[in-house]
């Protein structure tokens, strides 16, 4: 910009335009200023944030959904993003954002919060808010090295509510399914590690999104099953998983013996949880929430206006 443009000005034209609804070429002709001079003034506005600009949606429907989450499926508190563009990505950035939000509220000095990892969790974590809470704990609800030298994100979703929220960190490095009962007990006896479960039961707070039983899925990319082991979960009815414990249409463990296997929290002490707190997007989701609702693990659900919609119709197909 060959003029030299200060922040005053910036905001001047920035009344002008927004606020009087004066045209480009008004305020260009008005200030003595080319048309795309004004422009670029109006864009630097925007990327220094002198104006932010957001949509209101309409909150009646929103709250209808909410509502009926509510009192169908006995929710502590239900939270239903807005769906305008039905873009996977542009809902997840919207829904994660909302989650941050919502944790602002309800964490406190001194608390542990336990964090799955996957897909929805990746986008709750890179949409966070900056808060600078104090004295928080972050620790890994369930195992997350990858097998295949594939990376579930663990990592990167505790160093992100670190780095927003402030506090400490504890990774779970070790994987969330091994092959056999003993060698997940002989884990879990590690000092180590037993530490670090211990942090994971003192947490009231869990948060964690809704794996569904398929071939995409974050677990099945990591290495975790081979393509019989997937076969036979599907047989026994299972639909999906919550910090990769297995469960069926009913909320019943589906393999108990994979459940043996498996290092991280349970669903039965997720149930005692003052706050399960699980996060959905995409209509996708809708068989393996529906599950998990049924098992009653959550007490806090946040999902998109199309999954509360399809999660509604479902259960009063199924009568429930």
């Amino acid at each position: 910009m060959s003029v030299r443009i200060t922040e005053r000005e910036v905001i001047k034209v920035s009344r002008m335009y927004y606020e009087l609804h004066m045209t480009q070429e008004e305020i260009a002709e008005h200030e003595g200023w080319s048309r795309p001079t004004v422009g670029r003034i109006l864009d630097r506005a925007l990327k220094e944030g002198i104006v932010k600009i957001s949509v209101l949606y309409p909150k009646n429907s929103i709250q209808r959904l909410e509502s009926q989450l509510l009192s169908r499926f006995e929710l502590t508190s239900a939270h239903v993003t807005p769906v305008y563009v039905d873009y996977l990505q542009s809902i997840g950035v919207d829904v994660g954002g909302n989650v941050g939000n919502y944790l602002t509220s309800i964490l406190k000095p001194g608390d542990t919060i336990a964090l799955s990892w996957g897909t929805t969790m990746s986008f709750v974590a890179n949409n966070l808010p900056e808060w600078g809470g104090t004295k928080l704990t972050f620790v890994q609800s369930n195992g997350g090295i990858g097998r295949m030298g594939l990376s579930t994100d663990s990592a990167e979703i505790i160093e992100a509510f670190k780095r927003n929220f402030g506090g400490t960190g504890f990774l779970l490095p070790v994987p969330t399914i091994v092959d056999t009962q003993y060698i997940a007990d002989a884990i879990k006896s590690d000092s180590m590690i037993k530490d670090i479960m211990e942090k994971v039961d003192r947490a009231e707070i869990v948060l964690f999104g809704i794996g569904k039983l398929s071939k995409t899925s974050v677990l099945y990319k990591a290495g975790y099953f081979e393509d019989r082991e997937y076969d036979l979960l599907i047989k026994r009815g299972t639909v999906g998983d919550i910090c990769s414990r297995f469960f069926d249409s009913n909320g019943n463990i589906s393999d108990p013996d994979l459940d043996a296997r498996t290092i991280g929290i349970t669903l039965t002490a997720l149930k005692k949880k003052k706050h399960s707190i699980a996060v959905a997007i995409g209509k996708e989701k809708c068989l393996p929430l529906l599950g998990a609702l049924r098992g009653k693990f959550i007490s806090t659900l946040f999902v998109d206006e199309i999954l509360a919609q399809a999660l509604l119709d479902e259960a009063n197909v199924r009568g429930i």
